[in-house]
């Protein structure tokens, strides 16, 4: 499952947290919207659920430690107020388990490698989309 799936992961707890994200987005300007989009009916943390259930699914986040895809220069969405991860790439226990056997087999570990998710940013990403584009590997 790979795709913006306008959802905020519990892998990333630490950085929202780091970022006093709640009160971020209870005190900004867009508190309504970003409020029922991101944050608990209580208004006390990010809603994390719609990202657990999928993770419960089971399908493994292969890009948990790839940092934020937006926003970028083309920032045309208030919802990207920040540094956010909304895009993933979420792997079956089949998936991961056929991509370490590749790499296992492959004569040249620099090319060969586990599934692996991160989004590409650079200047021409960063003024293609409101989105930097996410690039699997396998």
């Amino acid at each position: 499952l790979i795709g913006d799936l306008n959802t905020l992961s519990p892998l990333d707890r630490a950085s929202h947290d780091a970022a006093d994200l709640t009160s971020g987005i209870r005190s900004g300007p867009y508190q309504k919207a970003l409020s029922k989009k991101f944050i608990t009916k209580s208004k006390a943390s990010v809603d994390y659920t719609p990202m657990q259930l999928l993770l419960d699914g089971p399908l493994t986040d292969v890009g948990a430690a790839a940092g934020h895809s937006v926003p970028t220069k083309i920032n045309a969405d208030h919802m990207h107020f920040a540094q956010l991860r909304l895009d993933y790439a979420l792997a079956s226990k089949g998936l991961i388990e056929a991509s370490e056997a590749a790499a296992a087999c492959a004569k040249d570990a620099a090319k060969g490698g586990a599934l692996h998710a991160a989004p590409l940013r650079d200047d021409r990403t960063n003024s293609l989309s409101d989105h930097f584009p996410l690039l699997v590997t396998f």
